[in-house]
């Protein structure tokens, strides 16, 4: 496994920070002595909390998109169904940090400020998911193991699958972390072939 790059490690203890004291109560210092730096030698890396907080959102993003494809590789390795694969893929981009933040009492701040300071992370990340989705999706038919409507796209039930996942995670009440792998793998499988209308 890489060794974390100092910079990774910062933002790796600064998201600690955010998510134990929200955006608000959080300073540079904090994330400094969390990270093992001088004030000085946190400046070297950001420039100020919102430069730290937009590229925190890109590190994150970015670790549970690699995360993602790192699952669906390990899934398909084992041999595991494709729901199965489509679970362990959902829940290592969208339920890693959904458990993350459920144990966050800042979680309503830390999610506020993200959508108002780097929604325009958020959403590429966000189409480089689906694209990963969709490419799944395609791989799995050029296979030959599935097989869609006419009239639906691949992207289509990329988009249906991750929007089940995204249900399942702003469910009342919230479903518990251990039950996640599980909601998406199932929620899958009813996308895939759940009914037949006569």
């Amino acid at each position: 496994m890489t060794k974390p790059s100092a910079r990774d490690e910062v933002l790796r203890r600064a998201l600690e920070c955010f998510l134990r004291f929200g955006y608000a109560r959080t300073a540079m210092q904090d994330i400094a002595v969390a990270s093992g730096l001088s004030r000085q030698g946190l400046y070297h890396h950001f420039a100020n909390k919102e430069e730290l907080f937009e590229a925190l959102s890109e590190a994150s993003n970015g670790w549970t998109l690699r995360a993602a494809e790192d699952a669906c590789t390990r899934a398909r390795a084992d041999g595991l169904p494709f729901e199965s694969v489509i679970g362990a893929t959902l829940y290592a981009r969208l339920g890693s940090m959904y458990i993350r933040l459920g144990t966050s009492p800042e979680q309503a701040e830390f999610v506020d400020q993200s959508l108002r300071r780097c929604s325009h992370i958020i959403a590429r990340y966000a189409d480089l998911f689906h694209g990963l989705m969709t490419r799944i999706v395609e791989e799995e038919i050029a296979a030959g193991r599935l097989t869609l409507a006419d009239d639906v796209s691949a992207a289509e039930l990329a988009e249906s699958l991750a929007a089940f996942a995204r249900g399942v995670n702003a469910r009342v009440p919230p479903p518990r972390p251990e039950a996640l792998l599980d909601l998406y793998t199932r929620g899958a499988a009813l996308v895939l072939r759940g009914t037949t209308v006569h």
